[in-house]
């Protein structure tokens, strides 16, 4: 391993181009190309992912502590437990590669984890120490003790030298020390997060839409929210006086500009302290006196925004920018010594600027500028120093730190959702809106006549959902940044089974003992993997081409049916678990989705709406769902549910009987969620899916400087 002498392999920063091969087991691994080799076969391995198996393998059986882990893989940069564990559960994959267990990755609680080597690996080692012969030597043995003192001492001497030269001490940088993402999730729409100024309460708006909010109240270490507003109309904006004592925020409604109001905290009567000319909604900022406001508006209708100030005081509104064609985004930010003005201009069709204003001289300078991102969004950290920024576009939504003085940013977190507003807080809290592009898990009673109900799933969005015999819940799906099978407890919580970054269709098998469910395998096709409801695998098997993301057991248990798209088209396969490494069709061509009801089968036509029973002569049951819902559809008990198109202004879930007859409606379907599976719970027979909403949540970090 290449690493400078005298210092602990662990806290090397694995440098993959600079690693020499080495074996484990059958699998050569080669860092510098990210390649793992086996026979006549080789994988591609993730960067990090080879990071991680390099430094674990470095330890030599020893244990790798997460902050060791950190260090030598992630530079310092992050150290949300999601990540390692996403790692973590890569490199056991690559274990499998080779048709055995070539190594395990064991856990040791509450500790890190350690490599332990198969038996047929254990010769094997990343490095090896040069094996000399053993010599008597003619001097005593004090001789050479004091030889080797003197060596060691002018050894040490050295080491510390080439330390400070080729390690200079660097500047302290931001990384994440705790990560709540989501921190506040409920049914409701959060957002506009403010941290107060002691760092004990945050302030946000909530409400079912986002004309209709609340401001309210919440302690960070807990509890529940109190409702500070309301408002008949829509309040919004939050922000602190720097003395905690109250809050100003903004009221909107339809066709009216925006009113500045300002409440007593922790309760007391609103008042009204201003009102925007034009702009029906705006963030605001408290200037670090207390009596000032800063706002976003436009002089008059179709000028172009500026920033203004307004004085609590006199209720004086006067222009701080003026900067001629450029659009100004929410929200200005004064720095904590009251010098400086953080605001983001679009300054062409495309293009994001980041700058500070110096309020005493009116120098604008550019801190940063972004080209083709769809957001971004800035905040002060508490001692002025840092800029911390979020940047949103399709293939990367991360949050970064900008020093003020100058030098490169970093890049501390990355994530699946966007970064929307965000608050700093003392002691590094960092709160930030969470935009979810997915949706909200949902529960619906047939014939209630009621809307769906949001049911708390800690921020997880699901994908595919099913419910076993005995009412538990399972789904794939992600929380944060951790994708994979998620199952239900007893108390009525969702964790995490196992992770997997790309697993789509997940089914019970008829007993509800065992589970299996597809994902997307290392690029070479689809995976089917048979587990326990513990999340022990008890088998698996690979097939190229596409799937449609629906599948299902035979009656017996014994075997998953599949679909499987082919040159001639699509067609059903059965593939029986006891010999997984043979699949045979079923089906002619033209088939997929396949559901199973006792001697039953049932699957779609592929180009043609509604549900077919195919285990004779095909015959159409249902009038849908239709081509464009593909895995819309379901078996509950002795009838056939599905996503019902046939009026498109009205979508609707229906059913039939297994055994045909009439269309009973059961519940409208006001968000059609086509690109989800949906799961019917049989205690209660509500139907549960992933509904599509506009949601927004708020995220919690502690960031720490190291």
């Amino acid at each position: 391993m290449n690493k400078p002498p005298d210092i602990p392999a662990v806290f090397v920063s694995v440098d993959l181009a600079r690693e020499p091969d080495f074996a484990l087991g059958p699998l050569h691994i080669q860092p510098s190309i990210r390649r793992v080799i086996w026979g006549d076969r080789q994988e591609a391995v993730q960067p990090r992912v080879m990071q991680v198996l390099v430094a674990l393998t470095r330890a030599n059986g020893g244990v790798v502590s997460r902050e060791e882990l950190i260090a030598s893989c992630w530079d310092n940069l992050i150290v949300g437990d999601d990540s390692i564990t996403h790692c973590i559960s890569k490199v056991r994959q690559l274990a499998e590669l080779g048709g055995g267990k070539a190594f395990e990755i064991e856990t040791i609680p509450r500790v890190g984890y350690r490599l332990v080597r198969s038996h047929a690996a254990a010769g094997n080692s990343v490095s090896a120490a040069p094996v000399h012969s053993a010599v008597r030597s003619k001097f005593p043995s004090w001789r050479w003790l004091a030889i080797g003192l003197a060596v060691a001492t002018v050894a040490i001497a050295g080491s510390v030298i080439a330390a400070r030269y080729f390690y200079p001490s660097r500047e302290a940088e931001w990384t994440v020390a705790e990560s709540h993402l989501p921190f506040i999730s409920t049914a409701e729409i959060e957002s506009h997060p403010a941290i107060s100024p002691d760092g004990t309460m945050i302030a946000y708006a909530a409400g079912p839409d986002r004309v209709s909010r609340h401001i309210y109240l919440r302690l960070i270490k807990g509890g529940d929210p109190i409702q500070l507003t309301h408002d008949a109309y829509d309040a919004a904006a939050p922000a602190w006086s720097p003395d905690g004592r109250t809050i100003a925020y903004r009221i909107s409604q339809e066709g009216h500009p925006c009113r500045i109001m300002e409440i007593p905290v922790p309760a007391g009567q609103s008042r009204e302290v201003g009102r925007c000319r034009v702009n029906r909604w705006s963030d605001l900022s408290f200037d670090p006196s207390g009596r000032s406001v800063f706002f976003v508006d436009a002089p008059a209708p179709g000028t172009t925004e500026r920033i203004f100030k307004l004085d609590l005081d006199n209720g004086r509104v006067s222009a701080v920018t003026h900067l001629g064609s450029a659009q100004i985004s929410d929200p200005p930010a004064v720095s904590p010594d009251r010098r400086i003005l953080l605001y983001i201009r679009g300054a062409e069709a495309d293009r994001l600027e980041v700058r500070v204003l110096t309020l005493a001289n009116g120098v604008d300078r550019l801190i940063a500028a972004f080209d083709g991102v769809d957001n971004v969004i800035t905040a002060w950290s508490a001692d002025g120093q840092t800029i911390f920024l979020a940047r949103s576009d399709s293939g990367d939504k991360s949050l970064w730190t900008y020093p003020l003085a100058g030098g490169d940013p970093r890049r501390i977190l990355t994530t699946d959702d966007e970064i929307e507003r965000m608050s700093a807080g003392p002691n590094g809290l960092l709160a930030m809106e969470m935009l979810y592009p997915g949706g909200q898990l949902v529960a619906v009673t047939p014939h209630s006549g009621l809307p769906p109900k949001a049911i708390p799933s800690g921020g997880l969005n699901t994908w595919s959902v099913d419910y076993a015999p005995d009412g538990t819940f399972l789904a794939t799906g992600r929380r944060a940044e951790t994708r994979g099978v998620w199952i239900g407890d007893k108390n009525g919580t969702f964790r995490e089974l196992l992770t997997s970054d790309s697993a789509w269709a997940v089914r019970w098998s008829p007993d509800g003992t065992r589970f299996a469910f597809v994902e997307w395998w290392h690029g070479r096709g689809l995976r089917v993997r048979v587990l326990k409801r513990e999340g022990e695998q008890i088998a698996q098997f690979r097939y190229s081409g596409n799937d449609t993301g629906l599948l299902d057991w035979t009656a017996d248990g014994k075997g998953i049916l599949t679909s499987r798209q082919e040159a001639k088209g699509w067609r059903i396969w059965r593939t029986d678990i006891a010999t997984p490494d043979k699949s045979v069709p079923i089906t002619p061509y033209g088939w997929r989705d396949p559901r199973v009801h006792g001697s039953m089968l049932f699957a779609l036509k592929n180009g043609l709406p509604g549900i077919w029973r195919i285990d004779g002569t095909p015959r159409r049951m249902t009038d849908g769902p239709g081509p464009e819902a593909s895995d819309a559809y379901n078996l509950a008990g002795d009838r056939l549910i599905y996503y019902d198109t046939s009026d498109p202004e009205h979508p609707m879930f229906s059913a039939v009987s297994v055994n045909g007859g009439p269309k009973d409606p059961l519940v409208p379907l006001p968000h059609h969620p086509v690109y989800y599976s949906f799961g019917v719970d049989p205690k209660s027979g509500d139907i549960v899916y992933t509904q599509e909403i506009d949601d927004t949540d708020i995220g919690l970090l502690r960031l720490v400087k190291r």
